[in-house]
């Protein structure tokens, strides 16, 4: 309401919302994972995770839960693994990042049927998210390869008809 009230030209009061709760939600999960992070020493992978989940995320679309404290629990777990599970070989990397293109070329863009992007930007997310991961096999980072291979299973559209029947 307060922006409503000193910007009147502003968008709508839902929009609004879904905004300020989009963005408070990833504060959320960037704070836990940070915190977690900078107890164990981890600061650095922690950050190249949140950004690389986060950043494919944005343009691959994916899983959605209903509840936001879930939704930020299970966020922070995906980042936390990215960090914490090993991943050894550059072989593996390259693997992960090829299932991975996989599933996104298949699957991307996935639960964006809400926003109000046009169907024929589809093609130029798919693109994009692929050229994201793509950027790994110069890159070879463990923990970006394993931040794109879980967020790219979030696209898989089975996942979100398994978690629609728990509830979630």
């Amino acid at each position: 309401m307060f922006i409503k009230k000193h910007s009147p030209n502003s968008s709508s009061i839902p929009v609004l919302v879904l905004g300020i709760s989009t963005m408070l939600n990833l504060i959320i999960m960037f704070s836990l994972v940070t915190i977690i992070s900078l107890v164990t020493g981890d600061f650095i992978k922690g950050f190249i995770a949140t950004i690389g989940f986060c950043g494919l995320r944005y343009f691959s679309g994916g899983l959605h839960i209903k509840s936001a404290n879930v939704c930020n629990v299970i966020s922070a777990l995906i980042v936390l693994i990215c960090i914490y599970l090993p991943i050894g070989y550059w072989y593996n990397i390259n693997v992960l990042n090829a299932v991975s293109i996989l599933l996104l070329a298949w699957n991307a863009p996935n639960g964006i049927k809400k926003s109000k992007l046009p169907v024929k930007f589809y093609p130029a997310l798919k693109l994009i998210s692929i050229l994201i991961v793509s950027s790994n096999f110069f890159i070879e980072s463990p923990t970006l390869s394993m931040a794109f291979l879980l967020q790219s299973i979030t696209t898989v559209p089975i996942i979100s008809v398994l978690l629609n029947r728990m509830k979630w």
